[in-house]
């Protein structure tokens, strides 16, 4: 989970792709 948050921080264009990680975390946890 750290290592997709982490390479979305990274990421500029993230910005529209939080969302969805965030999401992904959340079915993760």
């Amino acid at each position: 989970m750290l290592l997709v948050m982490s390479q979305a921080t990274t990421i500029p264009r993230a910005t529209a792709t939080r969302p969805m990680m965030k999401s992904i975390v959340l079915v993760e946890l």
